[in-house]
């Protein structure tokens, strides 16, 4: 089980651990406004072992990057007809006959786990969107599709942009990645007071799950004692600590998620560990 911690800081206190939230259709954001810190390696990571475990999953990429649908498609990301850029563009025009949510989702190789797939066009739809106030379009298409999925996984951008705004608002928890240095941890109050406006003014059902500690080292003394200083400062700091790995590189080459590539590995299990403390118990599809 992940190691809920309640935390009292006054710009944060309204947070709680999300142990009560139901898992049908769970949608959780992983949220840093800092880049680098592995966000789309824990969203495609988690979601592939939802999936395995016989959930139908979905993983929105939100990133104009498009890093989660490289890492989910590969090759076949390339060429894609419908993106999340279409969808958005969908929104700012009248059409007789619009595509429903389901359309723009993409199969990947892998069994019951689909992606609604980022494009690089989302970057300049930005300023329009925002203009024309579409920041709840995304929460809307969520709930058009939510019979058809059990979890998502939505991916953001390494900013606090009209994107990642609308995935807060969208979302019923919040997973921040930690990567063990000094500059994250002075971000981490400012990246939960940003969720917390969020929660106030736009999602009351918006929880942050925790903090995902990422490229641990521990036998290294810099990231045990900025971990440490975290939970003795009541942050919730989940565990296990995933760890630092160089197979994680062979992972985004090859497109396959740990639980695909290396299922005995030391971060695979590390990864369904954190899954299964998130709410994910659930055996089906023989994840051992």
């Amino acid at each position: 089980m992940p190691k809920h911690i309640h935390f009292s800081a006054n710009n944060v206190h309204n947070f709680m651990p999300a142990d009560n939230l139901g898992e049908t259709a769970m949608r959780r954001v992983v949220f840093n406004q800092k880049g680098g810190v592995g966000k789309s390696t824990i969203t495609c990571n988690l979601a592939a072992i939802s999936a395995r475990k016989g959930k139908r999953t979905l993983v929105v990429d939100l990133d104009p990057q498009g890093n989660s649908t490289q890492y989910l498609l590969g090759g076949q990301a390339a060429g894609l007809e419908n993106t999340l850029a279409d969808f958005f563009e969908q929104s700012l025009t009248f059409r007789l006959d619009p595509k429903k949510t389901i359309e723009f989702a993409a199969p990947t190789p892998f069994e019951r786990l689909s992606v609604l797939p980022s494009h690089p066009s989302l970057e300049e739809l930005q300023g329009k969107l925002e203009s024309r106030y579409k920041i709840y379009k995304l929460r809307e298409a969520l709930d058009e599709i939510a019979g058809d999925f059990d979890h998502v996984f939505i991916d953001t951008p390494p900013a606090l942009n009209f994107f990642t705004r609308s995935a807060l608002i969208a979302a019923d928890a919040c997973l921040i990645p930690f990567d063990c240095d000094e500059f994250s941890r002075n971000a981490l109050y400012s990246l939960l007071a940003n969720a917390e406006e969020i929660r106030a003014d736009h999602n009351r059902d918006l929880q942050v799950e925790g903090i995902v500690v990422n490229q641990y080292q521990p036998r290294a003394n810099l990231p045990q004692k900025v971990v440490q200083a975290l939970i003795e400062e009541g942050l919730p700091v989940l565990q296990p600590f995933l760890s630092a790995s160089v197979k994680i590189k062979e992972s985004h080459e090859h497109a396959r998620p740990m639980i695909h590539l290396d299922p005995r590995h030391k971060l695979t299990q590390e990864f369904i560990a954190l899954y299964e403390g998130l709410g994910g118990k659930e055996k089906e599809g023989g994840v051992a």
